[in-house]
């Protein structure tokens, strides 16, 4: 009877594994399908991507240049509106040009003592490869007149906005020296061209950049003003017929702007003097009443009157800080000249695009 209950206990125990085995086995292989079944649909994704055909078609290509046609108008527009501010440069002679050059010196230099604005002397205004005559080349005269013209344009706004001094200014040199004419320069005047050079091109990297868009033309400026008189400059610049953008601004400021009182009489303390810069009183030396309220508070005069300490500045000697005391700031203004090309180059291109 025993051996009958255990072979009946043994045999539900192997019942319960293999029931147990089964569902497991089950359950794996439906997961199984399951997962098949997701490979076999992400590889029919894929297999549609790589049957589609890579191009566009006919109705997008004539849509995009459609596109394309309408940007190049816009830009054609743009261009044009830009180039209407443009300086209009006439062709003239080496001798003409050098005419031209002398008159320009002469208005700016009348300009400048109106104004009341300090310059060296003698100024060439960047032009120091003429200051002796010497001829241009014809092939240069063109570009050297629309120089002439910018300059002149940014010096008046230099001398108009309030500069107080103009103390260098430099143009972007493009002319190339003749065999002679370079060997009998002297080595610091090489040195100098050099130093010249690597300032008008030390701001950037690109200057006088060609693209099918535009060309410009780079002018530095060191000069002094004072805070009010540079944003009336940039503004005027802004504004400028010529689309000129500030590549770059340097400003150096000299002392705090603000004036120190000179030490006062009769022990009165004014704004920036310290108790420290009071002079000391010797320690010997008793002093009534009087005296004291004299030090504290002012002294008094016979009706009684309190005299405030400090009471007989000027109103102008009172004054540390403000307009009248500030300083004029060392200012470097690098500024970009752009000339922008015809808009048809802009239009082929767009129509070569669309091809």
């Amino acid at each position: 009877m025993k051996t009958h209950v255990f072979v009946c206990a043994g045999a539900v125990v192997v019942a319960a594994f293999v029931a147990g085995a089964g569902f497991l086995l089950y359950d794996e292989i439906d997961r199984f399908q399951r997962v098949h079944e997701e490979v076999d649909a992400a590889v029919r994704n894929l297999n549609t991507f790589y049957e589609k055909k890579p191009f566009p078609s006919a109705a997008n290509v004539e849509r995009e240049r459609n596109n394309v046609a309408i940007n190049a108008k816009w830009l054609e527009t743009l261009l044009g509106d830009l180039r209407k501010t443009e300086l209009h440069v006439t062709q003239v002679s080496p001798a003409i040009f050098l005419t031209l050059l002398d008159d320009m010196k002469k208005n700016l230099n009348t300009l400048a003592e109106e104004k009341g604005v300090s310059i060296p002397s003698p100024f060439e205004y960047g032009f120091d490869r003429y200051a002796r005559g010497d001829l241009p080349r014809p092939s240069d005269v063109t570009r050297l007149n629309e120089q002439l013209l910018i300059m002149q344009a940014l010096c008046q706004i230099l001398f108009e906005g309030g500069a107080t001094r103009l103390r260098q200014v430099l143009r972007e040199e493009f002319e190339e020296r003749e065999g002679a004419d370079a060997a009998a320069l002297s080595p610091r005047r090489k040195a100098q061209e050099r130093a010249r050079e690597r300032a008008i091109r030390g701001a950037a990297a690109d200057v006088a950049s060609v693209s099918s868009l535009y060309t410009k033309q780079r002018f530095v400026f060191v000069c002094d003003a004072k805070e009010a008189a540079l944003i009336q400059i940039l503004n005027r610049i802004a504004c400028l017929g010529p689309f000129a953008v500030v590549a770059s601004l340097d400003v150096t400021g000299e002392g705090s702007g603000i004036k120190t009182a000179a030490t006062p009489t009769g022990g009165d303390v004014l704004v920036g003097e310290t108790h420290t810069d009071r002079p000391k009183e010797p320690k010997e030396r008793k002093t009534g009443p009087q005296e004291r309220i004299e030090r504290r508070g002012g002294a008094r005069t016979e009706a009684g009157a309190r005299v405030l300490p400090g009471a007989h500045l000027t109103p102008e000697e009172r004054i540390v800080c403000g307009p009248k005391e500030e300083k004029p700031m060392l200012v470097r203004l690098t500024i970009d000249v752009y000339k922008f090309q015809p808009g048809r180059k802009a239009a082929t291109t767009g129509r070569d695009i669309a091809r």
